[in-house]
């Protein structure tokens, strides 16, 4: 069984630009929001990898709450490129790794692929 990639994000060109390396490959979940976000995680079926926006930390307790629901997740942190506090504060709230803007389609099919088959 394929397992199905939950991303969380308010960006709708991350989305679309996430649904177009993914599709074809996994099932997707898309979310909008922390609460969304969540409440998928509280589901039986958990999905196999979670790639989630920084900025839906708003919280900052986002990745923590993830890992409390499901602690062997993988949660990856997609962020703005810049500063390397927001990877390493990332991967220190709970996230597995961290990927930056602009998405790379290689990048994120390799970390998709990797995590995928580890669940």
């Amino acid at each position: 069984m394929i397992p199905s990639i939950l991303i969380c994000t308010n960006h709708e060109d991350t989305a679309e630009q996430l649904k177009s390396i993914l599709a074809y490959t996994f099932p997707l979940i898309l979310v909008t929001d922390e609460e969304q976000c969540l409440a998928v995680l509280r589901q039986k079926a958990l999905p196999g990898v979670v790639l989630v926006s920084t900025d839906m930390d708003l919280s900052g307790k986002l990745f923590e709450k993830m890992r409390e629901l499901s602690p062997e997740l993988t949660i990856i942190a997609i962020g703005e490129s810049g500063p390397e506090e927001d990877a390493v504060g990332a991967v220190s709230r709970g996230a597995t790794g961290y990927i930056m803007l602009p998405l790379r389609n290689n990048d994120v099919m390799a970390l998709a692929q990797k995590y995928a088959s580890r669940a």
